[in-house]
C-alpha cells in the first residue's frame, strides 16, 4: 500500500474510532484545534509547530494539561516517537514543562527561559565549536548537582530518556529528541531553574542543527554509541558519584564534538593549549 493509501485507512481508522481516551479529549475539546500534518521528513518539528501556534494565540492556556501522547499521535496522524520528539522541542524552547507520570503542561511567559537562539540554515562550523564550548563547562558542573540533588522521579525520566534512544528505530529522525530530553532533565535534576533556563534554549538549538551535522559526516553508529554514553552518565547520577558523572558527561561531550568534526584542542580552547606549552 503506497503512503496516500495509508494516510487514507489511518483518516478513516481515526473517525471510527471512539475509544474513551479520544472521546474525554474531544470532550475537552483538545483534538478540535488540531490537524493532521503532512507527512515529511521533519514532521516532529511540523507538530511542534502547531502545537507552538496554539500556545502563543492563547488557544492552549498557561497551565493547561496537553493531550495524551496517544491522542495526539492520532489527532496529527503520526507516531508516539514523532509526539515524543516534539514534545522535547516544546521543552527545549521553554513552552511546557513535563511532570513524570502525570503529563506536558503548558507554561506561563513569565516562567519561560528569557534566552532564545534561533537557527537559520545549515550550521556553522564556528557556532557548533562555540555551542559546545559554553555547553561542556554548564553540564560539567550540573551533572555534579544532578547527582545530588536529584528525586526518584527525575531519575526515573532519565532512565526512560536513555533506554527510549535504544528503542527508536532511526536515531537522527527520533532518537534526537530522547537524547535532548535526558540532558534537560540533568538541568532539572540540579534543582536550580538557572540551570534550566541557561541549557534550555542551548539544548534546544544542538537538537535542530546536530542532526543536519550528523547527515554530512554519515555516522551509521550513533545510536549504540549514544546509547552507551548516556547509560553511563545515568548509572552516575543514580549511584550519587559526582565524579564518575562529570567524567562520563565529559567524555560524551567530547565524543559528541569529535562525531561532528570538531578540534578537541578547540573545544577547550587556551586552557588545553597552555597545558601543553608547559
Amino acid at each position: 500500500m503506497n503512503e496516500n493509501g495509508r494516510n487514507h485507512c489511518f483518516c478513516q481508522e481515526t473517525r471510527r474510532n471512539t475509544g474513551s481516551d479520544m472521546y474525554r479529549a474531544e470532550r475537552e475539546g483538545h483534538t478540535a484545534m488540531f490537524q493532521p500534518v503532512e507527512r515529511t521528513h521533519h514532521l516532529p518539528q511540523k507538530v511542534a509547530d502547531e502545537i507552538g501556534k496554539k500556545i502563543e494565540t492563547g488557544e492552549l492556556e498557561p497551565g493547561g494539561k496537553l493531550p495524551a501522547e496517544l491522542t495526539l499521535a492520532r489527532t496529527f496522524g503520526v507516531s508516539r516517537s514523532v509526539i515524543r520528539e516534539a514534545i522535547a522541542k516544546l521543552r527545549s524552547e521553554g513552552l511546557i514543562e513535563t511532570r513524570h507520570g502525570v503529563g506536558a503542561f503548558v507554561l506561563s511567559k513569565v516562567r519561560r527561559p528569557k534566552l532564545r537562539l534561533e537557527i537559520c540554515g545549515a550550521p556553522d562550523p564556528d557556532d557548533l565549536l562555540g555551542l559546545f564550548q559554553l555547553r561542556l563547562p554548564l553540564e560539567k558542573q550540573a551533572v555534579r548537582l544532578a547527582a545530588t540533588e536529584r528525586n526518584d522521579g527525575d531519575l526515573s525520566a532519565l532512565k526512560d530518556h536513555v533506554f527510549e534512544m535504544n528503542r527508536v528505530s532511526d536515531w537522527l529522525a527520533m532518537g534526537i529528541g530522547s537524547d535532548i530530553a535526558f540532558h534537560l532533565t540533568v538541568a532539572r535534576a540540579t534543582q536550580n531553574r538557572f540551570y534550566v533556563e541557561m541549557l534550555s534554549p542551548l539544548l534546544g538549538y544542538l537538537g535542530d542543527i546536530i542532526p543536519l551535522a550528523f547527515r554530512c559526516t554519515g555516522d551509521t553508529n550513533i545510536a549504540a554509541t549514544t546509547f552507551d554514553e548516556h547509560l553511563a552518565v545515568y548509572e552516575a547520577i543514580a549511584s550519587r558519584d559526582q565524579d564518575a558523572a562529570e567524567k562520563w558527561m565529559t567524555s560524551h561531550i567530547i565524543n559528541s564534538a569529535n562525531r561532528l568534526g570538531l578540534d578537541e584542542d578547540a573545544l577547550f580552547g587556551v586552557s588545553l593549549r597552555g597545558k601543553k606549552n608547559v
